[in-house]
Formats: C-alpha cells, sequence, structure tokens
C-alpha cells in the first residue's frame, strides 16, 4: 500500500456518536431529524481531534441547547470499509 492510499484511507475515517439518556421513571431521550421527521438517539461525528465523550457533550448541546456532563463510555462498535473495494 502506497502512503497516499494509507493517507486517504485515514482521512477518511470518521468517529459517529449515539447517547442513550435514561431516566429513574424509565423515560429516555430522542431528538427528531429535520431530513426525514424521523427519531433517533441524540449524538453525530466527531470533529478532527474531539474525544468521544467531548463529542458528545458538543452535539447533544447542538442539537437540544442542554448543556450535559457525558457519563462512561459503554460500548464501542466498529465498522471497517468492505475490503473487496
Amino acid at each position: 500500500m502506497t502512503l497516499s492510499a494509507i493517507l486517504a484511507y485515514l482521512s477518511s475515517v470518521q468517529l459517529n456518536i449515539q447517547s442513550f439518556q435514561g431516566s429513574a421513571n424509565n423515560k429516555f431521550f430522542l431528538t427528531k431529524r429535520h431530513d426525514d421527521s424521523s427519531w433517533e438517539l441524540p449524538g453525530g461525528w466527531a470533529e478532527v481531534g474531539e474525544g468521544p465523550r467531548e463529542a458528545l457533550q458538543r452535539e447533544i448541546e447542538e442539537e437540544t441547547s442542554l448543556s450535559i456532563e457525558a457519563g462512561p463510555l459503554i460500548e464501542v462498535f466498529h465498522r471497517l470499509p468492505d475490503s473487496t473495494g
């Protein structure tokens, strides 16, 4: 693999974060998308150099105007590009 191919791959890596916020009375928080009106967990894409907690706090504030302190990271899922092309 060439250096330019490695750099192209690394520049395409993105971190998407989502948040599940439950409450003591079994309610949870969803946001409504503007593009297709579907409901989803709040979150979004991390910016370059931003960690998951910081990205989540920023995204929730951008989407809801709520300022939160992110709790512990529960799970990490990854999806690699298809190696067949």
